[in-house]
């Protein structure tokens, strides 16, 4: 059967795929949801939403890689659960660089703030979800390891 390591592996690289397949395809090519306009220092600092979310976990990626390998799987099992925090994090910061450059953050949490709090959740609803999935399954296929108990 498939090594726990090998699974996680897996699961961790399975989202960062559909996301680049997403980005590749040309999808999530919106403008500026921050009211800065458009323009080249606008799609260079603040890149469309797909690369966006590839950027974004493929960071995390890293980070639950780098944990697996250097980590008890006990210790990775448990900071498997704080990814989705990191990636919703990583989406919030990721706007600051612009917003900051334009001298924009009042203007930009009056108008987009509640849109950016309901995709902070939403992210973390979809992340934990994924993370109980994954997890779900992991027990799923050790049960189905387990030897059968005598009767």
């Amino acid at each position: 059967m498939i090594r726990l390591r090998t699974y996680y592996i897996w699961a961790i690289l399975a989202p960062l795929v559909v996301f680049a397949m997403v980005a590749a395809a040309g999808a999530g090519d919106d403008a500026s949801m921050l009211g800065l306009g458009p323009g080249a220092s606008i799609h260079w600092l603040y890149p469309r939403s797909a690369v966006r979310e590839v950027l974004a976990y493929a960071i995390v990626a890293s980070w639950l890689l780098w944990g697996l390998h250097h980590r008890t799987l006990a210790e990775f099992q448990q900071a498997v659960w704080r990814a989705p925090v990191v990636l919703a994090l990583i989406h919030i910061l990721f706007p600051m660089a612009v917003i900051l450059a334009k001298g924009a953050a009042r203007a930009v949490v009056a108008e987009q703030g509640g849109r950016i709090l309901v995709r902070a959740l939403v992210r973390l609803l979809m992340g934990f979800g994924y993370v109980a999935l994954v997890q779900w399954v992991r027990r799923q296929l050790e049960l189905g390891e387990a030897p059968e108990a005598s009767t």
